[in-house]
């Protein structure tokens, strides 16, 4: 090879070598560059999770803000829907630092699908307390936040929303006089409402029609001071038939009387007296006080059975929570979506063990103590019925319990306290332990023609009864509290007791007005 060839391939190498070596440094920096951009574009996605995760965070606090004005109002103010609408903005705003803040608000909404707004859905709620429809309420609350970007100019927002659902306080204030008395509305008859074998009963009672009383009942006073009132009032007429027969005694006069009928009041043969007296004589008409006029009517209460069908819980539409709960415990859910007695007859004390629990209420069952643990609106779509020889059971807790069918009890005491085989009066508190049963249907008993409610065969029951219909007792059965029904039908020896003056009631007593709620932790957090 000649040396100009050698020359010619050497300078072809180092040119070779020069172009290799410029790509490699061009590579070098075009991936310095993409590291750089790459780091760059990591740190910003970085800064941006940061700043999304503190805008979130702001946005709970929000919430957590609104949640204590809610737990600071008053139990009336929970359920007012103009609650946040009252506040002023700076009162819903919240600062952090240099420009970062939350606002948060709340509108309240009614899940009662019986809504006049948005029937079968959920509404805005803009109504106040009722006796008449029976909410189901739940705080949206929202709130948004601001927080300044990491760098650079610009601001991160977010919004975040979350649930309160509020429960109405177990014990409400009484506001219907009618759960005073022994009630009945029925009118239309020369005896709407008759006792016919009912010594020295000891019960309040309102007749909206006649009262009359045969064989040898009679309604006697308190006997201690310390005794519940006993009060009658009468908005029709009053027949003593037969000569046992008393309306107050000399020895224990009633706390008051109010005849209202045109006729007034008639012993035995007597003729009709406007102004009801025990003498002088010949004899009066047997009623020790005599009886007074002008006393205001007191409304019939009325139970919202298509409302608690959704709002009760456990309910049909709120059955027991798999969750809370325990052993075989009753299936409340109704799938036909239909009031209309469905589910049958629901019998506790066939059932083994089991708690039934929601966020809202209870129904717990233990055969071996023969104890029943109730809390809060149940509602059974169907019938409930204790059956069961000479069983002695107890409950504990405030509840009202709704059945779309009827009530019965047989051989069995159903009491808030117990000694031996009788409930015992003195010693109940209903302060701690209130169980109301209304019942929406009815059965015909061979003893008792359109009976919502029957207690035979020696039942007891302490507690509020409530029927659409009528309601039969009869063979010894006995019942310590008030009653409101269409008629009592009363056959063979029926104990009639005094009447707690119940203050406070559970709140699914019908026709009391609910004014006060608790409030639930939030949920459903969504943004």
């Amino acid at each position: 090879m000649r040396f100009r060839d050698v020359r010619r391939l050497l300078r072809d190498e180092r040119g070779a070598a020069l172009v290799m070596a410029i790509g490699v440094a061009m590579v070098l920096a075009i991936a310095g560059t993409s590291l750089i951009a790459y780091g760059t574009s990591n740190e910003r996605a970085a800064d941006r999770s940061k700043r999304s995760h503190d805008s979130y965070q702001t946005s709970v606090a929000g919430i957590e803000n609104a949640v204590s004005q809610l737990a600071s109002a008053t139990a009336a103010q929970r359920g007012d829907y103009a609650l946040f609408g009252a506040m002023s903005p700076s009162g819903k705003t919240q600062a952090f630092g240099v420009g970062e803040s939350v606002a948060w608000d709340g509108a309240l909404w009614d899940d009662n699908p019986n809504n006049a707004t948005n029937p079968g859905g959920s509404a805005l709620y803009t109504g106040s307390p009722s006796d008449n429809y029976i909410p189901n309420l739940r705080w949206r609350l929202t709130s948004t936040s601001v927080v300044p970007a990491e760098s650079g100019p610009g601001t991160i927002t977010r919004t975040v929303t979350s649930d309160v659902r509020l429960r109405p306080l177990t014990q409400q204030t009484r506001d219907e006089q009618s759960w005073e008395y022994v009630y009945s509305w029925k009118t239309g008859d020369p005896c709407d409402m008759t006792l016919p074998n009912n010594p020295s009963v000891q019960s309040s009672f309102y007749v909206a029609g006649n009262l009359c009383l045969d064989n040898n009942s009679s309604i006697v006073g308190p006997q201690f001071a310390s005794d519940p009132p006993v009060k009658v009032n009468v908005r029709g007429n009053m027949e003593l038939m037969k000569n046992g027969n008393d309306v107050g005694t000399n020895a224990r006069p009633l706390t008051s009387l109010f005849v209202e009928g045109a006729l007034g009041c008639k012993y035995r043969s007597n003729p009709w007296n406007y102004w009801c007296t025990d003498g002088p004589p010949p004899p009066g008409d047997h009623v020790v006080p005599d009886s007074q006029r002008g006393s205001p009517a007191i409304p019939r209460p009325v139970a919202q059975f298509d409302d608690w069908y959704y709002v009760a819980s456990p309910g049909p539409s709120q059955p027991c929570d798999p969750a809370l709960s325990t052993g075989a415990y009753p299936d409340f859910t109704d799938n036909d979506a239909a009031l209309n007695g469905s589910k049958g007859t629901l019998a506790l004390p066939s059932y083994g063990a089991f708690s039934c629990k929601t966020l809202l209420g209870e129904l717990t069952w233990n055969p071996s103590t023969n104890r029943i643990v109730v809390d809060g609106t149940i509602m059974w779509d169907g019938n409930l019925e204790f059956d069961t020889a000479n069983a002695n059971i107890t409950y504990d807790g405030i509840a009202a319990f709704y059945v779309s069918g009827w009530f019965r009890m047989r051989q069995t005491r159903l009491c808030a306290a117990l000694t031996g085989s009788n409930c015992n009066y003195a010693s109940w508190n209903t302060d701690q332990d209130v169980l109301f049963v209304a019942a929406g249907g009815w059965n015909n008993w061979s003893q008792c023609t359109q009976c919502g409610v029957l207690l035979e065969s020696s039942a007891q029951f302490q507690g509020a009864l409530y029927s659409d219909y009528n309601m039969g007792f009869q063979n010894n059965s006995f019942v310590q509290g008030p009653m409101v029904a269409k008629m009592e039908l009363i056959q063979n020896s029926f104990t009639f007791n005094y009447i707690p003056p119940n203050i406070r009631v559970p709140f699914g007593t019908p026709s009391n007005t609910i004014v006060g709620w608790n409030i639930l932790p939030p949920t459903n957090f969504t943004g």
